[in-house]
């Protein structure tokens, strides 16, 4: 199952204001799992933690990392380029990210304060956890149409995907 790969929605749900946790939760996993907007549900999920995550700036960002990771992959491309791509994108210095690369928060390496641990957190200071980083690369890749998803081990999560090439999930 690829419940972590779902298309995006066209129209999204409301999602309580009383900040009923349960409630929210139901109300973004509560339909089937390939109309799941995993952007957006993570993103509302941030924003329990920080209320001040800006759901429409992280999408942009994210967007622009999936668009940037595109240009470099090319347009007839496999899988694996895309990922290669988007790999670099995110984590090797370069016109593409201003040269300023993701990396690894070694200040904060059990990602303890829950804000740390956020996609708009991590977008900001470039510096993230086992949680985000993971998060927003499986993100970015489903804005480039990668069939991906994220599983975990004690205290981290990886992302997987398919490559559709070959038929093996790496």
């Amino acid at each position: 199952s690829w419940a972590l790969a779902a298309p995006q929605m066209t129209e999204r749900p409301n999602v309580p204001d009383n900040r009923d946790y349960s409630d929210t939760l139901t109300v973004l996993v509560g339909g089937p799992d390939n109309q799941i907007d995993l952007i957006w549900a993570k993103l509302v999920i941030d924003q329990l933690v920080d209320a001040e995550t800006s759901i429409e700036q992280a999408e942009t960002q994210i967007a622009e990392i999936a668009r940037q990771a595109m240009m470099i992959s090319g347009s007839t491309t496999t899988d694996q380029t895309k990922v290669d791509a988007l790999r670099r994108v995110i984590y090797e210095a370069g016109r593409w990210n201003s040269d300023q690369p993701f990396s690894y928060d070694f200040d904060n390496p059990n990602g303890r304060l829950a804000q740390n641990k956020t996609i708009s957190e991590y977008l900001a200071t470039r510096r993230g956890n086992c949680v985000n980083m993971p998060i927003l690369f499986l993100l970015a890749g489903e804005k480039m149409g990668l069939k991906m998803n994220l599983t975990t081990a004690p205290r981290h999560a990886f992302v997987q995907f398919e490559d559709r090439e070959s038929g093996k999930v790496i």
